[in-house]
């Protein structure tokens, strides 16, 4: 396991965030699993996770990742 620590504004953008991508996530896999659809709803799902900050997810993340790389 790799101790990756977020500094304050990328632990911000995680917890502005999170929550509203974690239920979507949720949401669209229980219908998927139940009336399946995936394959037709992918790009619209993408999408509505972009639009929901998942790339300003991600950077904080890799932002912490990449910090970590150089400390070692």
């Amino acid at each position: 396991e790799i101790p990756l620590r977020l500094v304050g504004s990328e632990m911000c953008i995680r917890d502005s965030y999170l929550s509203d991508l974690k239920a979507l996530t949720e949401e669209k896999t229980a219908h998927w699993l139940t009336d399946g659809g995936i394959e037709d709803e992918w790009d619209d799902y993408v999408s509505a996770m972009d639009s929901m900050g998942l790339q300003d997810v991600v950077a904080a993340w890799q932002a912490a990742y990449d910090r970590y790389v150089e400390a070692q």
